[in-house]
């Protein structure tokens, strides 16, 4: 396992891939900070930093899509897995140390996101309201949630043999994730009163009633577990809509255990010639 992992470590940082991700992330975050300083300039208002600390999210499942399928897709490509597995690597050990990798990928993105945020936004927009402990859970979840992605994306790209086919099909994942995330999240935020107008003596006057869109008690708690499932959902949710988010954990290791557990047992049976 460790010459393994040593291995594709060397690899990684010869990845211009890995850099130009990791100089995204970095852009990403000083953007945010100058668009909050300007309109902090602009309107004279007052701008909390704790919501960037959480921004993270929209990006990370991208960034862990496009290097997984590219970084393990090239195994594929170059011979680099069936020469592993000559040699004697053990199958099991192959799958983990990628998953490993890619993890720790992962964690150093979403840390030297935080870094940036704290080191320039606090001194430069200030009005910290997080207090530690929620902050350490948030970045607990965020972390646990982008290591699903990475065991997402690692079972799609060990399972499938062609580069092309996978760096697709975790693309098109994270859009239908991003796309499913937003429907459920509308649906729950629904109100449970609208507003209609009836004609009173040629007035319009309004009335509260039930809103039919208001989903049941049975259907928001399987809306709420579906969303609390997508590692996207998680990155929404903590963004603003109000959740049990000690459970989110919980979630990310289910997701984590399921997909790594289909993985190993399909790639170990996988034909690779």
């Amino acid at each position: 396992m460790i010459k393994l992992l040593n291995a594709g470590f060397s690899r990684l940082k010869k990845d211009k891939l890995f850099w130009g991700l990791t100089i995204v992330i970095i852009g990403f975050a000083l953007l945010l900070l100058y668009n909050a300083y300007s309109d902090m300039k602009e309107y004279n208002s007052v701008v909390s930093v704790d919501g960037y600390f959480l921004n993270i999210g929209a990006l990370i499942g991208f960034a862990i899509a496009i290097l997984s399928s590219v970084f393990l897709g090239n195994e594929y490509s170059n011979g680099t897995l069936r020469n592993k597995i000559v040699i004697g690597h053990n199958r099991i050990k192959i799958y983990l140390s990628n998953l490993i990798i890619l993890s720790i990928i992962s964690i150093f993105w979403v840390l030297l996101f935080e870094i940036i945020i704290a080191c320039i936004g606090i001194p430069l927009l200030g009005n910290v309201q997080m207090s530690i402990n929620t902050f350490l859970l948030m970045l607990g979840i965020i972390l646990l949630f982008s290591i699903a992605y990475v065991s997402i994306f690692t079972f799609i790209a060990m399972v499938c043999s062609n580069k092309t086919a996978t760096s697709i099909i975790c693309l098109v994942i994270v859009f239908a994730m991003m796309g499913a995330s937003s429907i459920l999240l509308n649906i729950l935020t629904t109100p449970p009163m609208t507003t209609e107008y009836t004609m009173v003596d040629g007035q319009p006057i309004p009335q509260e009633v039930p809103n039919p869109r208001y989903p049941t008690e049975q259907e928001r708690k399987v809306y709420e577990v579906i969303l609390n499932i997508l590692p996207q959902g998680q990155a929404f949710s903590i963004l603003g809509y109000e959740s049990n988010y000690k459970i989110l954990p919980l979630y990310s290791l289910g997701v984590i255990i399921a997909f790594t557990g289909a993985g190993i047992f399909i790639f170990k049976r996988k034909d690779l010639k």
